[in-house]
């Protein structure tokens, strides 16, 4: 097989889009908290229009929305082809899937803790460590996740300090999660190439 089709080439051409794409939520988020805290706190005259009526905080809301969304699948790949190097190479077997490393986002209950499990078999495995102890860095990419969802959720249609706070732990978990892309993209690719990776 070609050198360029083995997995860890794949994983890195996936991360480059993953980084590309996550910096995106990075900015597009925080211009949305921008213009959301303009707004709250009465900074239109300072911003002039249209922060005062809301128009550019809408359209801003709007553009992060789908810029996260368009990560979430993006992100997938990455995370699929990750889970699947390691999960043809590990001598060892892994608890979760490739395809379940994915899945496990959509279901309920279960997506509150078994996409970190996933991601600390992942980590864990790809940088060769022995311990099981899930790392800071995993933790500073999965409690800001899961706030960002529960502060947001449940409030009326006007922009509130909670908005402003989900948008502040979204960009601290993309920031960490493409800090976790590097790190494994990285480590699988110092891994010695074998027919495994096929």
């Amino acid at each position: 097989m070609d050198e360029d089709d083995s997995g860890p080439k794949i994983l890195r051409r996936r991360a480059a889009i993953s980084y590309v794409i996550t910096a995106l939520v990075v900015v597009a988020t925080a211009a949305d908290v921008v213009a959301e805290s303009a707004y709250i706190y009465g900074w239109s005259d300072f911003w002039a229009w249209p922060v005062g009526d809301g128009f550019l905080v809408d359209q801003l809301f709007l553009s992060a929305a789908m810029v996260m969304f368009v990560s979430f699948i993006l992100n997938s790949f990455w995370i699929y082809q990750a889970h699947r190097n390691m999960w043809v190479r590990s001598d060892e077997d892994m608890e979760v899937s490739p395809g379940w490393a994915i899945g496990w986002y959509a279901v309920p209950i279960a997506n509150l803790f078994k996409p970190f499990q996933a991601m600390h078999e992942l980590y864990r495995m790809s940088l060769q460590e022995d311990d099981t102890d899930a790392p800071p860095l995993l933790w500073a990419w999965w409690i800001p996740w899961l706030l960002s969802g529960f502060v947001s959720v449940g409030w009326d249609e006007e922009y509130t300090p909670f908005d402003i706070a989900a948008g502040m732990f979204t960009i601290a978990s993309a920031i960490c999660l493409m800090l976790i892309i590097r790190r494994v993209t990285k480590a699988q690719h110092a891994i010695p190439m074998a027919a495994v990776f096929d």
